[in-house]
């Protein structure tokens, strides 16, 4: 049954590439995933691939109302435009500050970030480089690792090579959602628009539905998924932690509405009290309890690799974001990350 569903799966690429593109397809069995894993990524953050990234030097971010790209330099605490050229109008591709209107999203891997879009982008402190130059859409669905982008095209998720542009997997009927969709040995995870959570096998071709019913932000962290799942008993928002080779999941908290994970711990905020909370992540000696930051806070939670702090959003003000250090766990509103109307250079 798996080679018959295999075969059917690479007709339908062959059938779509020579009647409809110019593309080709590559030869899976060439093809080697070893070494992704180690990518050090920010996947663990589900929303974050549309909003920033960091080098561990500055944190890079799209401006929404004007969409330029700025970043927030860590030591100075400052933001400006990625851009040093003073008589620069920002309104062409050769401004390294400027993002097509089709960027949708922002990445990281290893010490590299990315711009994806219809064309995908390697930026740095006032540099940009243009290294992939596709179709791969506008949605914010998009996942990139190692060299290869996977993104939707109406109701399939197409697997590339970035620097070739050869399609190297095609699945059908899958329509992603755009919170937690990553890579993770040898598979794409993806959310899909029923909220079920998916798992697509690149090499074999083959789709198993993890989660059935009321997924949202799922992530991946060392050896385990986690993800938000609404208990159908109490309505609770239950945070899950599943072993991918146990094929078994464990309730960590109840009551979770965002949450982030820094350094085996667990930052979470509950609702409908919007607090904000932290805990370990695994038990330590028998103890586990949970200790509350800041009360009333409606925040979103963001980390980043190789920085030790946090950056949080208070949702009643959608665009201004913080630092939240985790020694005093305090928040930083003297320095916020917010593009004001007379920023420049």
């Amino acid at each position: 049954m798996q080679y018959k569903k295999f075969f059917a799966l690479t007709a339908i690429v062959m059938i779509v590439l020579n009647g409809c593109s110019s593309q080709k397809t590559e030869n899976l069995s060439e093809i080697s995933f070893d070494g992704l894993d180690s990518i050090e990524r920010e996947e663990i953050n589900y929303m974050l691939p549309t909003r920033f990234a960091s080098d561990g030097k500055d944190i890079f971010f799209i401006d929404s109302p004007t969409g330029m790209v700025y970043r927030f330099d860590l030591s100075t605490k400052e933001a400006t435009i990625n851009c040093n050229n003073p008589v620069c109008s920002h309104d062409s591709d050769s401004c390294t500050a400027y993002a097509e209107r089709d960027i949708s999203g922002i990445r990281r891997e290893n010490d590299e970030v990315y711009l994806l879009g219809n064309q995908i982008y390697k930026i740095s402190r006032n540099q940009k480089e243009e290294i992939g130059k596709g179709h791969y859409g506008t949605s914010n669905s998009k996942i990139m690792f190692g060299g290869y982008i996977a993104y939707p095209e109406e109701e399939s998720i197409i697997v590339e090579n970035i620097e070739s542009g050869n399609i190297v997997q095609r699945f059908e009927d899958v329509v992603p959602y755009t919170q937690g969709n990553f890579y993770y040995k040898g598979a794409l995870w993806y959310i899909t628009e029923d909220l079920e959570l998916v798992r697509l096998d690149i090499k074999a071709g083959e789709k198993r539905v993890v989660e059935e019913i009321g997924v949202t932000r799922a992530s991946v962290y060392e050896d385990f998924i986690y993800y938000i799942q609404v208990d159908q008993q109490t309505g609770d928002n239950q945070l899950i932690r599943y072993s991918e080779g146990e094929d078994s999941k464990t309730v960590v908290e109840d009551n979770v509405f965002y949450y982030n994970i820094k350094g085996d711990t667990l930052y979470y905020t509950t609702w409908p009290d919007r607090d904000f909370y932290y805990r370990p992540l695994y038990e330590s000696s028998g103890e586990n309890e949970a200790v509350q930051l800041f009360k009333g806070l409606d925040l979103l939670i963001w980390s980043f690799p190789e920085y030790d702090d946090l950056l949080v959003n208070l949702s009643e003000d959608y665009y201004t974001y913080y630092i939240l250090d985790t020694e005093t766990n305090t928040i930083d509103y003297d320095h916020p990350l917010k593009v004001e109307q007379e920023l420049t250079q």
